[in-house]
């Protein structure tokens, strides 16, 4: 019978050739802080499971090591998650890493939006689950849209997710996939505006593709609904007063709208990202 032990020296060059491929233990820490830093920067603010996650990681310290160190700090207010912000320090780090300057109003950690905090962590979680899942090499959060005005969408998404890839002359070229988390359904003219943005955002190549995220299997259904083809979904204008009215014209759904607008139920993990559902 083989000693227990004789296997020892081969498991042990196996983790040494792990981590020679990934770098040194002090390296690997490194990556993983300038990774938390950068996903707050963007982000303004997560949670220490959110940040977990983003590292692989099954332990949940590793935000309150972070934070001892200085990097980050811990906002706790009662009836709502701790979530982490940057630090001075954190911050300095993460703009010296980062190639565009952006508005960090976590400064003053309690400008956190609470009412929609939670709809912020879960937008978080599933841009996690998209990068892991669906094939996306990067995300524009609301913060780092610099568009002008011809190419700013007209349905301004919760975040935006980043494709890769070549164009026919092989040239590199980003397709732009819009991301809605909506737990709050819209009605009427608001859900009509909804609807005709995002269509004419994709007709106009300002957006390339749409995803609708949800945890509600009515919005899935209502809001599939007003996508399906064939439909027609009211115009409304705004008048020099301000106010809305409906419009003359209607936008009618065709059929093509099947291959760029998609749902998926929040968190969900059985089908590919993204899943497609049109009734």
């Amino acid at each position: 019978m083989q000693n227990k032990t004789d296997k020892q020296p081969e498991r042990t060059e196996a983790g040494r050739g792990a981590i020679k491929k990934l770098g040194s233990p002090k390296e690997i820490q490194r990556q993983n802080i300038l990774t938390v830093l950068i996903w707050l920067y963007r982000w303004g603010f997560s949670t220490a499971d959110i940040l977990s996650d983003l590292l692989k990681r099954s332990n949940r310290s590793h935000a309150r090591r972070m934070e001892k160190n200085g990097w980050v700090r811990s906002v706790s207010i009662k009836g709502y998650p701790t979530y982490f912000v940057l630090t001075e320090k954190g911050l300095a780090e993460a703009i010296h890493h980062s190639t565009v300057l952006l508005d960090y109003k976590e400064r003053d950690p309690y400008r956190v939006n609470l009412p929609k905090l939670h709809h912020d962590l879960l937008t978080q979680k599933e841009t996690i689950m998209a990068m892991r899942e669906g094939g996306y090499q990067d995300f524009i959060t609301l913060r780092m849209f610099d568009f002008d005005e011809e190419r700013r969408p007209l349905k301004i998404p919760d975040v935006i997710l980043v494709e890769k890839l070549k164009d026919e002359f092989g040239l590199p070229v980003d397709e732009l996939t819009g991301v809605e988390v909506e737990l709050t359904p819209k009605w009427d003219r608001d859900l009509d505006q909804f609807v005709t943005n995002i269509v004419d955002d994709i007709l106009g190549r300002r957006l390339d593709k749409f995803i609708i995220i949800t945890d509600s299997n009515a919005i899935q259904e209502r809001y599939g609904n007003a996508f399906k083809p064939g439909n027609q979904i009211k115009r409304w204008s705004k008048t020099s007063g301000s106010k809305f009215v409906e419009s003359e014209e209607t936008l009618q759904i065709q059929n093509w709208i099947a291959g760029y607008v998609f749902f998926r139920e929040v968190g969900s993990k059985k089908d590919n990202y993204p899943s497609h559902y049109l009734p």
